[in-house]
């Protein structure tokens, strides 16, 4: 899936927001990565271990079209996954102003 390094990049560097996107409530902090598992090479779109080693952790498959429904009133780093909820092109320049606006408001790291 090409949206698949977007996840990647997204997670690791904010593991809390994939709760977020769920709504769901879970305690600890929480590290991203993506696994493969070599025989027959299975893949999952990506891992969360809590970071203490205590607690659930979390294989996840993306099901992109149900996820995107969550954020679509929501400010916040998820607000980088909003371009993928139009329908169309053409309607990228209404929406990139308070977008830009949003992620702006966060004060992120310059890195």
């Amino acid at each position: 899936m090409k949206t698949d390094a977007l996840f990647y990049e997204l997670f690791k560097f904010d593991p809390g927001s994939l709760f977020e996107l769920l709504s769901l409530n879970m305690e600890g902090d929480y590290v991203f990565e993506s696994i493969t598992v070599k025989t027959t090479e299975k893949r999952f779109d990506g891992f969360l271990k809590r970071a203490d080693g205590q607690g659930p952790n979390h294989f996840l498959k993306f099901n992109l079209s149900d996820c995107l429904k969550a954020i679509e009133n929501k400010a916040g780093v998820l607000t980088v996954l909003k371009p993928l909820m139009l329908k169309k092109k053409s309607e990228l320049p209404d929406f990139v102003p308070r977008w830009k606006s949003e992620l702006n408001s966060l004060q992120l790291p310059e890195s």
